[in-house]
């Protein structure tokens, strides 16, 4: 049975680096990430055909909900009206999508401070 390599004290890990608070504080963030959807979900409220219908004169008598599902799959836009349920859960996960990109993002610019911090330039991806 393989035995786990400890972490020094202070959040250490392998490779010698230490863990900075704020990089931490964006583990723990992405770990309570829940499930994702690509794409993105609207919610729109819409007027219909009818010349008579009140949703023509006044915005807040327009019909729906409908949430809308659109990505790109395959290089085309693609969109599809969804079914209250499923759209109340995937605007969920397209919000959870949302977060986990901008944690990412976070999490890039702590690293590339922290590389430039240890070896006094800038990680490869921020060399060009």
């Amino acid at each position: 049975m393989a035995s786990k390599k400890k972490r020094a004290p202070g959040g250490i890990p392998r490779n010698g680096t230490p863990i900075i608070p704020d990089y931490q504080e964006l583990r723990r963030e992405l770990a309570r990430i829940g499930y994702l959807v690509k794409g993105s979900v609207q919610i729109r409220r819409m007027l219909c055909g009818q010349a008579a219908c009140r949703c023509r004169q006044n915005p807040r008598y327009r019909h729906g909900p409908y949430y809308w599902w659109t990505s790109k799959v395959g290089g085309k836009t693609v969109t599809a009206i969804l079914p209250k349920e499923e759209g109340e859960i995937y605007l969920a996960w397209a919000k959870n999508r949302q977060r986990l990109e901008v944690l990412l993002e976070r999490m890039y610019q702590l690293s590339a401070r922290v590389a430039q911090d240890r070896f006094r330039r800038p990680p490869p991806s921020l060399r060009h």
